[in-house]
């Protein structure tokens, strides 16, 4: 789940990382024009907008997204919670708009003292309507799993308001009403195209969902108003107790807290709901404990790299972005920053709180800690004015964090020694920092940057907070960047092929040749032919130990003949070298456990050659499939062609079926729990029963003579079918019409190669690995022996 994570959070990190730029730029821009006075009635303009809008979307982007993972994985028909959510969104967002409109008059005179306000908080009431289908529309794309259109919206958004916030303060000069403007115009844009994207799945039977949507939302939305207010109500006390000029210095302080705090956090809470939703549904808590502790943890530790260089250029910083006439921000800025570790851990573990169903818990510390926030915030601004609402914050904050850390470690044990100690390592450091960064020489303030750095790295490493592990893992994320982005071309991972078949020969290593490998040896029975193909593929011929030996292989390939494949796996297990080994990963179960036990004790990766999951056909089916309800059938018919001499093969329930088990389980996410075959070894028919109601079938036959076809599929889900021929030709049944698509090309084995070379440089890859060969091997012996017993063999 932490591979899925880290690839979804990517996804939808970009996508928060684009927008919160253009945010960010936003605010830069709005500063720079309107100055600190203007700028103040700005944010207070917009200040109860973000109350209301919480209000009125009833949680819907997280209950949305809670609803479709689960009816996703009870294969249930998700057409219902969408349809729910964008009633629900649009009909309360109406109501919460002409609400705020008709107290604008109140608000302005009586908490902001200014009636000239008045206008600015009508006309910000529209951002509202907009802006709740817009959170509606993120809380779909992130149910459906939809990271790239997430990330889309999310960006779309912010560049359609920077256009428009140009024009008006530029072309027609309008200051703060331009602004607003633009802030109404952009989510309405994205409201409007949001209506023509779920039109598909608009329907009116949705009543039960309604129900759902609306009770899980009342329950969240309590929480996320505390939490809305929470988060701004420095800035509310501010513009009451000070003036609009006060609340524009604090602007930038809290806007580049809140983008280091906030914005990779909110990626990883966006990207992992569903995962978690998903495994707390399975009753999976264990992993999600696991997953929660090493998030909490690896970002605390990035926190420190982040703000270290901008606690020592913080003048700088403030000067260049927001202008002269905000350095009053500077000070407060460097009090603020104590609070970004207590933002992003809030944040993460709000998450988790949603997710495993302690919303009631969450509530009542939030709104405890919202009743110290207004105690703390009068006081401390009456009392220093606007440092008082940065040591304010930071109270709050680690508050709110310590009262969420308290309801995890009770609801799932959550294991706080690391993360305290993190937390401890990071305030010391955060202090030192902050008394070494007076210094007037630039020059000075760069060779402290660089002792401190030293320092932190030392103590994370001292304390075990990270390891050898975590420092490859980022340097080859440097490599990995610098590869994709500037072109940057890494050295080939050297490898060791072991088998020279014709399979080989004429598939395994033309595909090496096109990917990140090398070939530095070739290991065959025949010496002769490994020096013959040595020749040809620039490599050495050797044994199996010389080239195992060897530090710099980094890969173990086999591709020897079926039966040898046990033995050269635990020969590379050896010298603890990761393994890939084409299908089947053995004939006896005896020798799978014995694989399966050494390469989990040794804990060595391994991937099994499954290539049909890397085709373009086989992407196209999941991203199909992923959007119909279930259970779902999946019919493969093959037709396996054999010379007369070759009758004594091992059955095709061993050696070809395992693609059909790990290629349907990777399509429907899903995984089996049961099969009953008919036949014999070598003409079979199989049902298996899998866990998400679908069902997978099996024909396969051995011939001795040539075949019209060799390989079908036929996939029913409602409305829609699906008929494949030869894995190449797909034709799709929909709404009475058919259609036709073909591919061609790649038949997936350097897609595959791709992504073990992404897995052993420690960067999420899709590939069949122990569990999942594991389960392919032990799904052909079951046919086997259900074919014997005459019974459904059930799997743990």
């Amino acid at each position: 789940m932490l591979k899925d994570i880290f690839k979804s959070s990517l996804y939808i990190g970009a996508g928060v990382f684009l927008a919160k730029i253009l945010s960010v730029s936003y605010t830069l821009f709005l500063a720079r024009v309107l100055g600190p006075e203007n700028m103040g009635a700005f944010i207070l303009s917009l200040l109860m907008v973000s109350w209301f809008s919480i209000v009125a979307s009833l949680s819907v982007q997280t209950v949305s997204t809670q609803l479709i993972a689960e009816y996703n994985v009870k294969g249930l028909d998700i057409r219902k919670p969408i349809s729910a959510a964008l009633i629900i969104g649009t009909s309360t967002a109406i109501i919460a708009t002409i609400i705020h409109f008709s107290i604008a008059d109140f608000v302005a005179v009586n908490l902001y003292h200014d009636a000239l306000l008045s206008k600015y908080l009508k006309l910000a009431s529209l951002i509202i309507l907009g802006t709740v289908i817009f959170y509606t529309a993120l809380g779909i794309e992130r149910g459906l799993k939809k990271f790239k259109s997430y990330a889309a919206i999310e960006s779309g958004k912010q560049i359609i308001m920077l256009i428009f916030g140009s024009l008006f303060l530029f072309g027609f000069s309008w200051r703060i009403g331009g602004a607003i403007l633009a802030a109404v115009i952009a989510p309405a844009i994205i409201a409007l195209l949001a209506y023509f994207r779920y039109a598909k799945y608009l329907m009116f039977e949705f009543s039960t969902e309604l129900r759902k949507v609306f009770y899980l939302g009342a329950n969240i939305t309590i929480l996320s108003i505390f939490i809305s207010i929470f988060l701004s109500i420095d800035k509310f006390i501010l513009g009451i107790l000070t003036t609009k000029e006060i609340v524009g210095f604090y602007v930038p302080a809290v806007t580049i807290v809140t983008f280091i705090g906030m914005f990779l956090p909110g990626a990883i809470k966006n990207a992992s709901l569903p995962y978690i939703v998903e495994s707390y549904t399975k009753g999976k808590l264990t992993e999600v404990r696991k997953y929660a502790e090493k998030i909490l943890v690896y970002y605390n530790v990035l926190v420190g790299f982040l703000v270290i260089p901008v606690m020592f250029f913080r003048w700088e910083g403030i000067s260049i972005t927001f202008g002269n006439d905000y350095l009053p921000a500077t000070e407060p800025l460097a009090v603020i920053l104590f609070s970004t570790f207590y933002f992003s851990m809030f944040i993460i573990m709000h998450t988790f709180i949603i997710s495993i169903d302690k919303i009631k818990e969450g509530t009542v510390a939030t709104a405890s800690t919202l009743g110290l926030a207004l105690l703390t915030n009068y006081f401390f601004v009456n009392m220093y004015g606007l440092m008082g609402a940065a040591y304010a914050l930071v109270i709050n904050v680690l508050f709110l964090a310590l009262a969420y850390s308290i309801i995890l470690k009770k609801a799932m044990k959550l294991r706080t020694r690391r993360i305290a100690l993190s937390i401890i390592i990071l305030n010391a450091v955060f202090l030192m920092s902050y008394y070494l960064s007076f210094s007037s020489s630039v020059v000075l303030r760069i060779i402290l940057i660089c002792i401190v750095i030293t320092l932190y790295t030392g103590l994370l490493l001292l304390f075990k907070l990270i390891g050898l592990k975590e420092i490859n893992f980022a340097v080859d994320k440097v490599y990995y960047l610098a590869e994709k982005y500037l072109k940057i071309k890494s050295k080939a991972s050297a490898i060791a092929v072991i088998g020279l078949g014709k399979f080989a020969e004429n598939t395994h290593l033309p595909a090496i040749r096109k990917s990140k490998f090398r070939v530095k040896y070739l290991i065959s029975k025949s010496g002769e032919r490994a020096k013959k193909l040595a020749k040809i593929f620039n490599a050495e011929s050797t044994d199996l130990d010389t080239a195992l030996n060897d530090k710099e292989i980094k890969l173990a390939y086999i591709t020897s003949a079926d039966a040898e494949h046990a033995k050269n796996i635990i020969s590379a297990t050896k010298y603890n070298k990761p393994i890939f080994c084409e299908k089947p990963l053995a004939l006896t179960e005896k020798d799978c456990k014995k694989i399966a036990q050494i390469i989990k004790d040794k804990n060595l990766l391994f991937a099994l050659g499954l290539n049909k999951r890397h085709t373009k056909l086989s992407k196209y089916l999941k991203s199909v499939l992923n959007e119909q309800k279930k259970p779902i059938t999946i019919r493969w018919s093959f037709n396996e062609i054999l010379k007369r001499n070759e009758s004594g093969k091992t059955s095709g329930a061993i050696r070809i079926i395992c693609h059909y088990a790990d290629l349907t389980c990777w399509l429907l996410d899903t995984d089996i729990i049961s099969v009953y075959a008919k036949g014999n070894p070598q003409n079979f028919t199989a049902v298996a029963k899998l866990l998400d109601g679908s069902t997978l079938e099996i024909s396969y036959s051995t011939l001795y003579a040539k075949s019209d076809w060799r390989e079908r599929c036929d996939i029913i889900a409602p409305g829609l079918e699906l008929a494949i021929k030869e894995f190449t030709e797909v034709s799709i049944f929909r709404n009475g019409k058919i259609f036709k698509k073909i591919f061609s090309g790649s038949k997936g084995y350097e897609e595959q190669l791709n992504e073990l070379h992404k897995a052993l440089n420690g960067w999420p890859a899709d590939f069949a690995d122990l569990k999942q060969a594991i389960r392919s091997a032990e799904f052909g012996f079951a046919i086997l022996k259900s074919l014997k017993q005459k019974r459904e063999i059930k799997f743990k």
